[in-house]
């Protein structure tokens, strides 16, 4: 092992605790402060928004039980939250169907189709790194980075809203930068921790940005149109 395995589970904390920060500050302007002005969401949202930031929760609680060297606790509470990502990853996807059944209009072959592929494939990434997360969990090394990998792939629905809440409306661009440089700076927090740049980081946050880059040609195709218009009447049906 690189480095000071001490120095990397305090990074691995804090990492966590800015992914939780920045969901609970993306979500304040278009979920909690509503809800404290009085305003309804339906059920399926509250169960939705109630299971990502108990996500995010469990994610810094399991840092905090490896950085005070309780790994067997963290194993167990690791098979729960396998169970638990599996039917946070269930409602999402009912989340993101009925996003596309809402917006299905909008897929004109043009960059407006864009944002009705975004929350399938937002998923789809997450699910796909907590997946392999999960395969690969009796490598520390690798399993923790693809967690890492997975929430930070989770807080894109929140920096788009903290740009609705700043600008007013969400801002493409800000938010694509924003997003992929939090992976330059975790694997630069990593990097500073271990002095090499792990290869979780590099060939994941490559795949990352590649899907990030192609799904806007692919939103803009014929293929989309089919998939998204069978995908809303499935939903509406």
């Amino acid at each position: 092992m690189f480095g000071n395995p001490r120095i990397k589970n305090v990074s691995f904390f804090w990492i966590a605790s800015a992914a939780l920060s920045i969901a609970l500050l993306g979500f304040w302007f278009t979920y909690w402060k509503p809800v404290f002005a009085g305003d309804t969401f339906p059920v399926l949202l509250h169960l939705h928004a109630t299971l990502w930031f108990g996500w995010f929760a469990l994610l810094v609680a399991q840092t905090v039980l490896i950085q005070n060297s309780k790994r067997q606790l963290h194993k167990r509470v690791g098979i729960a939250a396998v169970f638990y990502t599996a039917v946070l990853i269930v409602f999402s996807l009912m989340i993101a169907f009925q996003t596309i059944a809402r917006d299905v209009h909008l897929i004109a072959k043009s960059i407006e189709s864009v944002p009705t592929m975004i929350p399938l494939t937002q998923i789809l990434m997450f699910a796909a790194l907590f997946g392999l997360a999960v395969i690969k969990r009796n490598q520390s090394d690798v399993h923790k980075r693809l967690i890492v990998l997975a929430a930070l792939v989770a807080v894109t629905p929140a920096l788009a809203r903290i740009s609705i809440g700043l600008l007013g409306e969400p801002n493409v661009l800000l938010i694509f930068t924003a997003s992929n440089l939090l992976i330059l700076i975790v694997g630069f927090v990593d990097w500073r921790a271990s002095r090499r740049v792990h290869p979780v980081y590099l060939w994941g946050g490559v795949a990352i940005f590649v899907v990030r880059v192609f799904r806007i040609p692919l939103a803009m195709s014929p293929a989309w149109e089919f998939i998204a218009k069978g995908l809303a009447r499935l939903t509406t049906s």
